[in-house]
């Protein structure tokens, strides 16, 4: 059973209170989050208002859901009714927002407690804006935790909140929920609505699921759609095994022995070899600035000093992307999108390491360990629109640091890549949180 699933087992017993477990999560948020600066905002009397309502319902036999009473983060990039959204930088509306996006009001009508709203990297353009300075790995205070939903996958890592709601645009789910070794879950374009979240790349915006595990976050989605997966699919899997990408020793030996555990568990698995991995990060990332140039230009020149500088230079990067080149880009999502239809007609799900490397040290030293090529895994599929979750599943021998795997299938296949992931956590067996390793 879920961490979910038991919370909300215990409260509809009367073992659990929604207010105790609210106040344990809070004390979290406010004391190793604000260690980690995983939080922009904490909202303590709206949280434990909430928890009470929920109370009342399980008294009264009344629960909404099985999110009711339980604490839950929303990326500062998502709007709360009632409270700004910084978007981690200093050009964001410091007024408070008049609605929730949808997301966040699905959240609500389900009874969940939200804790707080999670730090992130600026606008989720990858670089840290010095006000808000960057969010710490919990595995070791050193090391990065990716982006953009860094803070997010902080909160999960040390349980503050059993789920965050993210946004992933070329990996900024997967990358730090890989670095931070909870699951980060992106479904298909579209499943989950942006309205109410501001963009970045319209078309590559996903929303995503920051859990603890995968039925976690299964059960989060679930619930957000209204409707129940599809699991009993063919099994076992015919599982392709991404090759030719650049690894470190230590992810490749932990990805090497999760597919060994699964062809002894009667998967068929064969090594895929050839798909343009390469030319669909290109697209994604040409596609990504010319998109965020846009959807930035009135804002940037209206707020210009707001932004930290480095951030400013990335947005105006993307003018000078041409509009034959971005169209150049989407005729390659065209292509990406046929080979990776052609490797869905004989695979059921492809695998792959979530990074290329365990975090390095938040100063980008590593060398050869460094994430600079991080996109080169998780934005094609992005670019498909398809499903993809990152599972951790062991731990670099060198550092310590979380390994993670990442799963992707056809699109609508969500049902295929959670069961998967599912099973690769048995196989991997108990996971240690960073308060308890």
């Amino acid at each position: 059973m879920s961490e979910i699933g038991r919370l909300h087992r215990l409260y509809r017993s009367g073992a659990r209170s929604p207010v105790a477990v609210a106040q344990e999560h809070l004390a979290r948020a406010t004391g190793l989050g604000a260690e980690l600066n995983a939080f922009t905002q904490v909202l303590e009397a709206e949280a434990l208002a909430a928890a009470e309502a929920s109370a009342r319902r399980y008294d009264a036999e009344q629960s909404l859901s099985p999110l009711d009473g339980i604490p839950v983060t929303i990326k500062d990039i998502i709007h709360v009714e009632g409270v700004p959204t910084t978007a981690g930088s200093q050009a964001g509306d410091p007024l408070p927002q008049p609605q929730d996006a949808e997301v966040v009001a699905r959240l609500r009508a389900l009874g969940a407690v939200i804790l707080g709203k999670t730090n992130l990297l600026e606008y989720a353009m990858g670089l840290v804006h010095p006000t808000f300075g960057a969010v710490h790995n919990p595995w070791d205070l050193e090391r990065t935790i990716g982006g953009s939903s860094s803070g997010s996958a902080a909160a999960v890592a040390i349980g503050a909140g059993l789920a965050s709601i993210g946004t992933d645009t070329a990996g900024s789910v997967r990358n730090p929920a890989a670095l931070a070794g909870v699951v980060g879950f992106k479904p298909s374009f579209g499943a989950l609505p942006t309205d109410g979240t501001l963009p970045l790349s319209p078309t590559l915006d996903h929303l995503g699921i920051l859990a603890r595990s995968a039925l976690d976050a299964q059960t989060v989605y679930e619930e957000l759609i209204g409707a129940r997966l599809q699991t009993r699919v063919p099994w076992p899997l015919r599982i392709g095994v991404a090759s030719g990408l650049t690894v470190h020793e230590d992810v490749q030996t932990h990805c090497d022995a999760v597919v060994r555990r699964l062809s002894q568990a009667g998967h068929r698995t064969q090594e895929v070899s050839g798909f343009p991995f390469g030319a669909a990060n290109a697209a994604a990332l040409t596609i990504l600035y010319a998109e965020a140039a846009e959807v930035h230009a009135e804002h940037l020149r209206a707020h210009r000093e707001g932004y930290a500088a480095a951030t400013r230079a990335r947005i105006l990067a993307g003018r000078v992307v041409e509009g034959r080149d971005y169209a150049r880009a989407l005729a390659v999502k065209e292509s990406v999108a046929q080979a990776f239809s052609e490797l869905a007609a004989r695979c059921d799900v492809i695998i792959l390491p979530s990074l290329p490397a365990p975090a390095p040290r938040e100063d980008g030293g590593g060398g050869d360990r460094s994430l600079s090529a991080a996109p080169l895994h998780t934005s094609v599929f992005n670019l498909l629109g398809v499903p993809a979750v990152s599972v951790p599943i062991g731990r670099s021998r060198e550092t310590g640091m979380p390994v993670g795997l990442q799963i992707a299938g056809a699109r609508g296949r969500e049902g295929t890549v959670l069961r998967l992931a599912r099973e690769v956590e048995l196989l991997r067996g108990t996971w240690r949180t960073p308060w308890t390793h």
